[in-house]
């Protein structure tokens, strides 16, 4: 996986909805456990970054308006 501070915003969200889609599946259907642990550990990291993303603009910043509420 690359360097979660070099993709844009939009896509670092789109990723996130990925991810969070792929871990529900594992959820439901059940799935392989290192692959779950990886799902759920990109899912941290995503979060991480888009917070930090948040904090570094502040709240009256254009680009943390990008970023939907669920997300904080």
């Amino acid at each position: 996986m690359e360097n979660l501070n070099t993709i844009d915003t939009l896509a670092l969200i789109d990723l996130l909805l990925e991810q969070t889609a792929k871990y529900t599946l594992m959820n439901v259907e059940g799935g392989n456990r290192e692959e779950y642990e990886r799902c759920k550990l990109i899912i941290s990291a995503i979060q991480k970054e888009i917070e930090a993303r948040r904090q570094a603009f502040g709240d009256n910043s254009t680009a943390s308006t990008v970023l939907p509420d669920f997300v904080s």
